[in-house]
């Protein structure tokens, strides 16, 4: 496949999965092999015969390399907003019981006296 028709086929193959529906859900069946014969398959549906050149010059590995590399994105990103959540949780919590006294112990012993906010901000 040449540099014109792989950029025909990606300029045909992004507009036909992203204008489905928000609530259309991809069902792959049971002659897919996997979820690569499934894409295929649906952009073929989709834009016709040039869909079974969606995996021309790429293995299945870099397929798959590809997928969860994808997949490892948006994971990272999730767990990036969930840690920014809990870090103003955090410091909320601190911002709030800046005044709470606590003993603080050494050797089993009282020692000083430590605000609560810091032990939050540790």
């Amino acid at each position: 496949m040449g540099r014109r028709s792989g950029k025909y086929l990606f300029e045909l193959s992004i507009p036909a999965f992203t204008d489905q529906p928000f609530h259309y859900q991809f069902q792959a069946q049971e002659d897919d092999e996997d979820i690569h014969t499934a894409n295929e398959r649906r952009l073929s549906e989709l834009i016709g015969p040039l869909g079974g050149k969606l995996h021309t010059g790429r293995s299945r590995n870099d397929q798959v390399a590809t997928d969860v590399r994808l997949w490892l994105l948006d994971e990272a990103r999730t767990l990036k907003e969930s840690l920014e959540a809990l870090i103003l949780v955090v410091v909320n919590r601190a911002d709030k019981e800046k005044d709470i006294l606590l003993p603080g112990y050494t050797h089993l012993q009282v020692c000083v006296v430590l605000p609560l906010d810091g032990l939050w901000l540790h």
